[in-house]
């Protein structure tokens, strides 16, 4: 009987991985786009391989909802200049973390896409909705149309991106 190696994910990474993990880590350092986590142009984001529960966004944003994905990629797009992060697909939304997840975003309905934020001593608006204590996330934005990935909340994510790690 052989005997197998448990490595940790860092491990794994650091040699240079196999299959998919490898593979995505190397396109994400080079600029393309094997996996659809990576958005375009951004070179600075971690790869995270897919859990069992993991889904891709294709996955996350079919059938009715595959019109909500300009929404998904106009602020990945937008966020991407932060720095390195973390991208790591659930079953119904993406999480996004540094040392601890500062975003999360998914589609809220079929017409809607939520971004949720964890940043603490922001006041809640209209805009910026404050959720009960306890959740994932601190504050929610919904989001119908990718011209609404604008200043203001790209300034609430840098907060939360900021303080995360």
């Amino acid at each position: 009987m052989t005997s197998v190696r448990r490595t940790t994910r860092r491990e794994f990474l650091a040699t240079g991985g196999a299959g998919v993990a490898g593979a995505a880590l190397a396109a994400a350092c080079s600029g393309s786009r094997p996996m659809e986590a990576v958005p375009p142009r951004t070179g600075t984001m971690a790869v995270r391989t897919l859990g069992r529960t993991g889904l891709t966004l294709s996955e996350i944003y079919a059938g009715r909802k595959a019109d909500l994905r300009p929404i998904h990629d106009a602020f990945m797009a937008a966020i991407g200049k932060f720095g390195a992060f973390e991208i790591a697909p659930k079953k119904g939304y993406v999480s996004l973390r540094r040392k601890k997840q500062f975003a999360m975003i998914g589609p809220g309905s079929k017409t809607r896409v939520d971004i949720g934020i964890n940043v603490k001593g922001v006041k809640g608006s209209d805009r910026l909705v404050e959720l009960p204590p306890g959740g994932m996330c601190q504050y929610k934005v919904a989001l119908t149309d990718p011209k609404e990935v604008d200043k203001e909340l790209i300034g609430w994510v840098k907060q939360a991106f900021d303080a995360a790690g």
